[in-house]
């Protein structure tokens, strides 16, 4: 009798077993598991001439409502607007000015006058005077390279 019922236990886990398996492959497969490798993920196919957020809006794609803004191709790419940065005018009419205890910080003019930095003098200061502080491409203020200042830092002149 003990060993009927040592059969009848095993014969039932394995029945139980071989169920789970298989309630467990229907769930996986009903939920995208068995998807192939080559098989995307979502409809639709990449269409290689979309590479930004405008052409993205422009093909008709969904906008999502957010800031930036971001759009999405039918084949997941994900693109974020690019919001410029604004320039804000000085209150002195110039954008930028030399600042700093040596004139070689390039500051917006409305802050130039509270930057501090140590006050020093090395042989390179004088190449600032070839160039420009001015608002560069990045809406910063920056010092302008130019190809008399750039040879200017190779070979300063001696302190006088």
């Amino acid at each position: 009798m003990k060993n009927i019922s040592l059969a009848y236990i095993v014969l039932i886990a394995a029945a139980a077993l071989l169920g789970g398996l298989l309630i467990g492959w229907a769930v996986g497969y009903d939920a995208g598991w068995e998807r192939s490798k080559s098989e995307p993920v979502q409809s639709g196919t990449m269409d290689p001439s979309i590479t930004n957020f405008q052409q993205c809006a422009d093909a008709g794609n969904p906008i999502m409502e957010s800031y930036p803004r971001q759009c999405r191709t039918p084949d997941g790419r994900n693109f974020v607007e690019e919001i410029p940065v604004p320039t804000k005018p000085s209150a002195s009419g110039t954008d930028c000015l030399p600042a700093g205890c040596s004139g070689v910080v390039c500051a917006d003019a409305d802050e130039a006058a509270n930057i501090v930095t140590t006050c020093e003098y090395r042989q390179e200061y004088a190449c600032y005077k070839l160039t420009k502080c001015e608002r560069q491409a990045s809406g910063q203020c920056g010092w302008t390279k130019t190809a008399g200042f750039n040879a200017c830092l190779s070979n300063p002149p001696a302190l006088q």
